[in-house]
């Protein structure tokens, strides 16, 4: 699912981590990512080196995704124990 971020306005992507987490992935694939989106029924997993299927999904093409919070401009608001999915608009 997309949406934007409510401290720095850019656009994400709502996945969930393999621990089924809400995770805020940047909107755009990067060659820097480090996860891959897997579709789980109806939920899109991000995956990452350690998973099974991570180095085959790479090697097939598969595009990398970086999480926002690295790359946020405001992740430093962020970090003051505040829960993450309050800092994103759906």
């Amino acid at each position: 699912m997309k949406s934007r971020c409510k401290l720095c306005d850019e656009p994400i992507f709502w996945a969930r981590a393999a621990t089924g987490k809400a995770l805020p992935l940047d909107a755009e694939t990067s060659a820097g990512g480090t996860l891959v989106l897997v579709r789980r029924g109806e939920d899109h997993i991000a995956i990452g080196p350690r998973d099974p299927d991570y180095a085959r999904l790479v090697g097939e093409g598969a595009r990398l995704r970086v999480p926002h919070s690295m790359t946020c401009t405001k992740a430093d608001q962020r970090r003051g124990g505040q829960n993450h999915r309050d800092l994103f608009s759906e």
